[in-house]
């Protein structure tokens, strides 16, 4: 019954109707002869056994399946990191503008929430500036030429 239901889905798959399942791969190389069977009997107690049952001959066996029961996210992104940083790198090169728009219209309509809360924070804020300068107060990067200067002269530097 269930070869069937995967036969049938693969002739839908191929009519358009559906989408590709990973047992359309076994229908593509041999739509005639493709077999499968029961690998183990298995008694088990729970749902949970069975499902570490599967995920041990999926991970270890020639397998179409490529959900893997009881596999963690964490699992799964890192078996899958190539893939996403290869999906993510090309959505942020195909919406690179739509991105910067967006990123914009936030700024804009955050200019006014962000301006009161530096008035909210500012002695906070101050007192970063002043511990940063206090830090780096061996070297000042001159404003007219952003070139680095020791702070003892930065007086007479043109």
């Amino acid at each position: 019954k269930r070869f069937n239901q995967h036969k049938a889905c693969f002739d839908q798959w191929k009519k358009g109707k559906r989408h590709h399942t990973t047992s359309c791969k076994l229908f593509e190389q041999d739509y005639d002869n493709v077999k499968w069977g029961l690998i183990e009997k298995v008694k088990a107690s729970s749902k949970k056994e069975l499902h570490n049952v599967e995920r041990k001959h999926i991970e270890n066996d020639n397998c179409s399946n490529e959900v893997i029961p009881m596999r963690t996210k964490k699992e799964w992104t890192e078996a899958n990191k190539e893939k996403i940083e290869k999906n993510d790198k090309e959505h942020r090169s195909k919406n690179k503008e739509v991105t910067a728009k967006k990123k914009k219209e936030k700024h804009q309509q955050n200019k006014e929430k962000t301006k009161e809360k530096c008035q909210q924070n500012k002695e906070q804020i101050e007192k970063h500036q002043k511990d940063h300068r206090n830090k780096n107060k061996e070297k000042m990067t001159c404003l007219c030429c952003d070139s680095v200067v020791p702070k003892s002269d930065i007086g007479q530097h043109q």
